[in-house]
């Protein structure tokens, strides 16, 4: 199974962060949670496009991952360019998400990245953010989405340091330490999945320009949580909330939440992340083993997990 590398990679830092030492034991872990994780890994696996770019990212995954040693956040963070881009800086969301790590135009201006003069599809003026966070309801209020067509109407943007790795990545890892160090996330035992989940849903935009609190922002989603069932915290926060788990319950708006407390989009966000980095582990420790990022995972692949998986070798791309 994959308990070694749930535990080391997120179970550990949660205990870690929360001073619960009893994390560590598989009987107190989030169940759904973890059996999501492990029905991804499983997924994954058996996609040969997903080993072939693992391959093509190698230099890029490694920088994110000394990078988050660096600041001691979680490694597992590293996933989520992948999820996100595939580490693709020139991919765009249909809401003007862009870059390595699909950041918001008004998150980047907030982060201090460089975003402006970006030219619009019709349009000959130019526009640049100014807000520090996205208007309420984007997709039918933003001005650079149609809300007819539902896509972004964002050409290109001559300054738009999304696109650079280095910077995009400090500015992501600044963002996601803000939910990691919030001490109520802290000590709920879920931090290190409450983080990534608040890369897709935001941490807590109440902080600035409306003053509003905003349902789907982690700490107010945890929150609320708290509130319905009368604990003081929640490990298995997450696992509780994935509340929409057929096809057709995803499908359609995308705030639906099937009585959950985050919504559908999100729900099926952080343990695909996690599940890419337990194999990204096995596949870098494999066949790069010899790179200082990845030193320290070749023990999972002499006594550890992976193991159990067909690891492909790099000469086979």
């Amino acid at each position: 199974g994959i308990n070694q590398p749930f535990l080391d990679f997120v179970m550990q830092p949660n205990a870690d962060v929360a001073g619960m030492s009893g994390l560590g034991q598989a009987a107190n872990w989030d169940q759904t949670f973890f059996d999501y994780v492990t029905r991804s890994v499983k997924l994954h696996a058996l996609g040969s496009n997903f080993w072939k770019r693992l391959d093509q990212v190698v230099d890029s995954y490694a920088y994110v991952v000394l990078e988050l040693r660096d600041q001691k956040l979680p490694e597992v963070f590293a996933a989520i360019p992948y999820q996100e881009s595939q580490y693709r800086a020139s991919i765009q969301s249909v809401a003007c998400a862009r870059g390595w790590w699909q950041l918001m135009p008004e998150v980047a201006h907030r982060m201090n990245l460089q975003v402006g003069r970006c030219e619009f599809r019709g349009r000959k003026d130019l526009w640049s953010p100014t807000r520090d966070i996205p208007v309420i309801g984007v997709m039918k209020n933003a001005p650079y989405v149609d809300a007819a067509s539902q896509r972004c109407l964002i050409k290109d943007c001559q300054i738009d340091e999304r696109v650079d790795l280095q910077a995009s990545t400090q500015a992501s890892l600044a963002l996601l330490e803000e939910a990691w160090v919030d001490p109520e996330l802290a000590s709920s035992g879920s931090a290190v999945q409450l983080s990534i989940l608040s890369h897709n849903s935001g941490y807590d935009d109440s902080r600035y320009e409306e003053k509003r609190t905003r349902r789907f922002n982690v700490l107010t989603a945890y929150r609320l949580h708290l509130g319905d069932t009368g604990r003081a915290s929640a490990v298995d926060f997450y696992g509780q909330n994935i509340t929409c788990v057929t096809k057709e319950q995803q499908a359609g708006s995308w705030n639906k939440t099937c009585k959950g407390r985050l919504p559908a989009h999100t729900q099926h966000y952080a343990y695909n992340i996690v599940a890419q980095h337990i194999l990204a582990v096995c596949y870098y420790a494999t066949n790069y083993g010899e790179k200082k990022a990845f030193v320290p995972w070749r023990k999972y692949v002499k006594n550890g997990y992976c193991k159990q998986f067909k690891v492909p070798q790099k000469s086979e791309f």
